[in-house]
């Protein structure tokens, strides 16, 4: 995926995709046909399973997804997501997603 879905495009806040990202460079650590092990220890393979699963979260995404909590008082409060914060590493790798509710 070059890009961020569009429907959620508006509350991600991440890296420009159009970017080059660090891991990017990095070599792949096995040979063409390698074992689903040698894949697993090579460190280009991990980042690029990472942004793979970004990248279908961003895509299953629904932009209005809710989240119900009770404040102070007991009160129910309902809230929508308003913002999606992608985690990188220091190689520009994915370490996770925050969501916020508003």
């Amino acid at each position: 995926m070059n890009q961020i879905p569009n429907h959620i495009k508006s509350k991600v806040k991440d890296k420009d995709w159009s970017l080059d990202f660090v891991f990017e460079s990095l070599p792949c650590s096995h040979t063409q046909g390698a074992t689903h092990y040698e894949k697993s220890v090579c460190e280009r393979c991990k980042y690029d399973q990472r942004e793979a699963w970004l990248e279908n979260s961003l895509e299953k995404q629904d932009i209005n997804e809710k989240h119900q909590y009770q404040d102070a008082d007991g009160k129910t409060i309902t809230a929508t997501l308003s913002k999606i914060i992608v985690v990188r590493g220091s190689y520009d790798d994915v370490i996770g997603i925050e969501k916020e509710f508003k």
